[in-house]
């Protein structure tokens, strides 16, 4: 309809602001995670000499990077490396000896989360919105959990200004170049983690790693399925997206929708309690020894 288009055509133009570069990297992250791919690599060498398999994942702000830094240390027994919020996979991370990993979160969720963490006085994004001069109190939540109808109006305003951040962040992290779709460059990724399956999904991708050559410690791993981070003050997605928002981010990022497979009519859907996470995961373990049997 015409409002559809209309927000659509909106959305194109604000991609092109000034938003495409804003971002400054986390320097708070304990400097033992992140061990440059170089050092990496002079390391990962076995006593016969051949290289050992790096689990190399690179953190796309909200999506669950925080997990891995506290999973990463207790999981993996060899060499592995995390790039950090807003750096590129480097060109070393292409090496044979490299599995590569990210994780990717539905957009709808993802717009929820950045802004719900923004609305808490957090995030670069808020950082970058203040610095530009912009009054923050007209497009970020005054009260927890800030989905009451004042707080949802200026999330309106919010998302016009957020348009096509996901896309970016996406793009920059695997280094996919403006001539290039994310699916064109699908092997850039080894294996990705959706944030809505957390758990299950890491799963998968480090048996996935195993069969590479990689070494994992299940025990520890079972240990912490379930466990949360650095979470904010925020009901459910649902409650902040009606479906004029959430066609709106449909058009904001349709390259996420179409490349990851994420549903346009649903657009929160996919968020995971402990316990089906767990359920997913004893499944994913029966399909292996079926398999392999």
């Amino acid at each position: 309809d015409k409002m559809s288009t209309m927000l659509c055509v909106v959305g194109a133009m604000l991609a092109q602001s000034t938003f495409a570069r804003w971002e400054t990297p986390d320097t708070s992250i304990s400097p033992h995670l992140l061990q440059t791919s170089e050092e990496a690599q002079r390391e990962a060498v076995n006593s016969t000499g051949k290289k050992e398999i790096i689990w190399t994942y690179n953190h796309i702000p909200k999506t669950g990077g925080t997990a891995m830094k506290y999973l990463a240390p207790q999981v993996f027994l060899d060499k592995y490396i995390i790039r950090n919020e807003f750096e590129t996979f480097d060109d070393s991370d292409f090496e044979d000896n490299h599995f590569r990993v990210a994780s990717i979160r539905s957009p709808c969720d993802y717009y929820r989360s950045l802004w719900t963490f923004g609305s808490e006085g957090h995030g670069a994004f808020k950082g970058h919105l203040r610095k530009s001069g912009y009054d923050l109190n007209e497009y970020y939540g005054q009260t927890p959990p800030f989905d009451g109808p004042e707080d949802l109006a200026k999330f309106d305003k919010w998302l016009r200004l957020a348009n096509g951040t996901y896309t970016h962040r996406v793009r920059q992290s695997i280094k996919v170049n403006r001539r290039e779709e994310i699916g064109d460059v699908q092997d850039h990724v080894h294996c990705w983690i959706r944030t809505e399956s957390y758990y299950p999904d890491m799963q998968k991708c480090l048996h996935k790693f195993e069969k590479m050559g990689g070494k994992v410690d299940w025990v520890k791993f079972r240990k912490a399925v379930g466990e949360t981070f650095n979470e904010s003050a925020h009901d459910k997605c649902g409650a902040y997206f009606n479906e004029e928002r959430s066609e709106l981010v449909s058009c904001m990022d349709p390259e996420i929708f179409k490349w990851f497979n994420f549903d346009v009519s649903s657009c929160c859907a996919g968020a995971s309690t402990q316990k089906a996470m767990r359920s997913q995961i004893e499944a994913n373990e029966l399909d292996l020894k079926q398999t392999c049997a």
